[in-house]
């Protein structure tokens, strides 16, 4: 997950600030989706000094350029960033920590945010 957040910084130009600005690049599909397969949707957590919006990148699709979803990272009403969710990989299910809470895989019930993918990279608008 820190490379997540490390890929991140690097493709924002270092400015470590992801409520500024409404569409951010966080790599290329090719490499992500492999990521993902292997162990499972990532954290970017939000660097910026509200750190309000944190999400989780998840792919399920069939190839690199489709199925790619990006949510909150908390659940409805958490604010508590002890509490981000948790994948548990064997019921494909992310866990509220806190609360014992659980969404599905496609982050059901859990602010969604568009994503894009040009070029071979993927793009997440947080506005």
């Amino acid at each position: 997950m820190l490379w997540a957040a490390v890929l991140l910084l690097q493709e924002g130009k270092g400015t470590g600030q992801l409520s500024g600005r409404q569409r951010f690049s966080v790599g290329r599909v090719d490499r992500l989706s492999a990521e993902i397969a292997d162990r499972g949707p990532f954290l970017v957590a939000d660097a910026s000094p509200n750190r309000r919006r944190d999400i989780y990148v998840q792919w399920l699709g069939e190839t690199p350029e489709v199925g790619w979803l990006a949510f909150s990272a908390l659940a409805p009403e958490q604010t508590e960033r002890d509490c981000f969710l948790v994948w548990r990989r064997p019921s494909k299910m992310f866990e509220d920590p806190c609360t014992g809470e659980t969404f599905g895989p496609k982050g059901e019930g859990l602010e969604q945010f568009p994503v894009e993918v040009e070029e071979g990279r993927l793009f997440v608008d947080l506005e």
